[in-house]
């Protein structure tokens, strides 16, 4: 979930190329941002935010997603681009700009920019509420722009069709509820107006409310906590219902050729399912291909490999593919562990690195490749840190500040030391 510093650096540059249109401005100041508030807000929103991330990001949100970072980030690009970071209408404009980007899938020109910028500043009130704009909301406001613009950063680098859609959704609800649905409104040089209703057509504008949205329609929301499942739960209770497969895969990217280990959900029924990460024990299979129908096909044995059909008439045949190994219920880990998950064809390295403890104590640091040398682990730290459990194909972390999240887990075929958590596979350390 990280993005390397070059990369990162190329992303802030183009954005600000696309605000620079907004140096003219002089708005009124919204706040000078209260640093007890805002460690307060922070910590509040953070917390939200990695509830409202899909389940196959959040322990990397968890680990990348700082608060601190992100409001350096915004005010680094808001300088860049000539323009007070916390004016109302640079926060404001941030928020359109943003969503309507991840909406449109394009960039907005520095015309439209002006366009927003001055029709914000002609008003009494902003996008997103009266001036001036609080720090509480201003605050919230920018962590979730810069929440939807790492997850629409990784769903590119990763071609994550699913996150794609999931972050496209986020946006598009946050946006629709400030200017309408898509064919209600449309810019013009007074910014986003509403359509002229056309006799006869549907112009109730929509009722859901704000806030990031969950994953799906099923699933627990973060926002209400209500629950409106698709259809009845179908849950495994043991190992003989399933297994956890691995399928070397070579791919070419920009460095060249690269190998990766992929792993599959196998169940005795003839499904499969790829991009594991959730815990499988407790993964409700009818929900997730209701919400994510291609990341389901169906299996069967061909000669020693495996034939898989997936949706749209993708068919492949697995000539060499590997079992994991579950854990034994209570097995414990000793050490240092690190992961390295390819961006852009393997060439940009960000490691996710956990020490484990043989005492069940775990933690968890962000480091990049190579940066190892120096880091002890912290087994009190609040938000990384905690205890774990291991059992079958399934780990839990119990962190120190109550909260707990659940993931697959398998071991790779020969040895304890190569594993996989999550998305994750991890090799050691040191």
């Amino acid at each position: 979930m990280q993005r390397d510093a070059q990369g990162f650096d190329d992303w802030l540059r183009t954005t600000a190329a696309l605000l620079i249109a907004v140096a003219f401005c002089a708005d009124t100041l919204a706040y000078e941002p209260d640093p007890v508030q805002r460690r307060s807000i922070g910590k509040t929103v953070k917390q939200e935010l990695i509830e409202a991330t899909p389940r196959a990001q959040r322990l990397s949100m968890r680990l990348s997603f700082s608060p601190k970072v992100s409001f350096r980030d915004y005010e680094r690009l808001a300088k860049k681009a000539g323009f007070p970071p916390y004016a109302d209408c640079s926060v404001a404009t941030f928020v359109e700009v943003t969503n309507w980007q991840i909406i449109e899938g394009r960039d907005m020109t520095p015309d439209q920019i002006k366009t927003l910028v001055g029709s914000c500043e002609a008003a009494t009130t902003t996008a997103i509420g009266p001036k001036p704009i609080p720090q509480a909301q201003g605050d919230r406001e920018i962590l979730r722009g810069m929440w939807q613009r790492n997850l629409a950063f990784v769903s590119k680098s990763l071609r994550d069709d699913a996150l794609k859609a999931f972050v496209h959704k986020d946006a598009a609800q946050q946006f629709y509820q400030i200017h309408g649905e898509p064919d209600e409104w449309h810019l013009t040089a007074r910014g986003f107006e509403r359509k002229p209703v056309v006799p006869g057509a549907d112009a109730e504008m929509p009722t859901q409310q704000g806030g990031p949205v969950s994953e799906s329609e099923g699933i627990e929301s973060p926002t209400t906590g209500a629950i409106a499942p698709i259809a009845a739960p179908t849950y495994f209770q043991t190992d003989s219902d399933f297994d956890i497969v691995m399928r070397t895969v070579t791919r070419y990217g920009l460095s060249g050729v690269y190998v990766e280990n992929e792993i599959y959900l196998r169940l005795n029924d003839g499904r499969i399912k790829r991009r594991l990460s959730e815990n499988p024990y407790t993964l409700d299979t009818r929900l997730s291909k209701a919400r994510v129908p291609e990341d389901w096909g169906m299996w069967e044995p061909r000669n020693a490999g495996l034939q898989i059909q997936w949706p749209g008439d993708e068919q492949t045949v697995w000539e060499r593919w590997f079992m994991t190994r579950p854990a034994q219920r209570g097995q414990r880990i000793a050490g240092r562990f690190q992961s390295a998950d390819s961006f852009g064809g393997g060439r940009i390295a960000n490691f996710n690195t956990v020490a484990f403890a043989a005492d069940g104590r775990f933690t968890w640091a962000s480091l990049k490749g190579g940066d190892t040398g120096g880091w002890l682990p912290a087994y009190n730290d609040r938000q990384r840190a905690g205890r774990y459990s291991i059992d079958g194909h399934a780990i839990r972390f119990a962190f120190n500040d109550g909260t707990v999240e659940e993931y697959a887990f398998c071991f790779y075929p020969k040895d304890n030391e190569h594993f996989v958590i999550g998305a994750n596979h991890f090799t050691p350390l040191d």
